[in-house]
C-alpha cells in the first residue's frame, strides 16, 4: 500500500515537473516572438526613415536581405519546428508590410528617387542579385498565398530593377 502511494506521488511530481517545463517553454516562445515583433517594428521604422530622409533604397534592400538570412538561420538553428514556422510566417507578413511601404513611398516620390536607385542596381551586380533574391522570396511567398503583391512583385516575374526602368 505504501509503495503504491509513493509511486502515485512520484508520478504526480513528474507530471507537475513536465507541466512546469511546458509552461516555461511556452513563456520563452512568447518572449521570443514579442522580441522579434519589436525588432521588426524598429526595422520598419528605420526603413521608413531611411527611405524618406536619405532615399537610399538599395541600403534598405541590403538590410532586408540580411534580415531574411538571419531569420532563415534562426529557423534552421531553432529546436522547435513550430517556432520556425511561426518565424517564417511572421517574417513573410512583415515583408508584405515593408513592400507596401516601398510602394507607398514610390507613389509619393513619383518613382523618381527609386528610378535612380534601381538604375544603379543594374550597374552594380551585387545589388542586382539581392533584388533578384528578394523577388524570388516574395514570389514564393505569394505562391504560398501569404503575400498579396507589392513593390517587389509584378505579373511578368521580372526583377524590380527592370520593372522600374520600364516605366522611365
Amino acid at each position: 500500500m505504501i509503495t503504491i502511494i509513493i509511486i502515485v506521488i512520484i508520478i504526480i511530481i513528474i507530471i507537475i515537473i513536465i507541466i512546469i517545463i511546458i509552461i516555461i517553454i511556452i513563456i520563452i516562445i512568447i518572449i521570443i516572438i514579442i522580441i522579434i515583433i519589436i525588432i521588426i517594428i524598429i526595422i520598419i521604422i528605420v526603413v521608413v526613415v531611411v527611405i524618406v530622409v536619405f532615399v537610399y533604397v538599395y541600403v534598405v534592400v541590403i538590410i532586408i536581405v540580411v534580415l531574411l538570412f538571419v531569420v532563415i538561420i534562426i529557423c534552421i538553428i531553432s529546436i522547435f519546428s513550430i517556432i520556425s514556422i511561426i518565424f517564417i510566417i511572421i517574417f513573410i507578413f512583415i515583408f508584405t508590410i515593408i513592400s507596401d511601404v516601398f510602394t507607398c513611398v514610390a507613389l509619393l516620390c513619383n518613382h523618381k528617387a527609386l528610378f535612380v536607385v534601381f538604375r544603379g542596381c543594374l550597374d552594380g551586380r551585387t545589388v542586382s542579385d539581392l533584388c533578384h533574391c528578394l523577388m524570388y522570396v516574395i514570389s514564393f511567398a505569394r505562391f504560398l498565398g501569404f503575400v498579396r503583391g507589392g513593390l517587389f512583385i509584378n505579373e511578368t516575374m521580372q526583377c524590380p530593377c527592370c520593372w522600374y526602368v520600364q516605366f522611365e
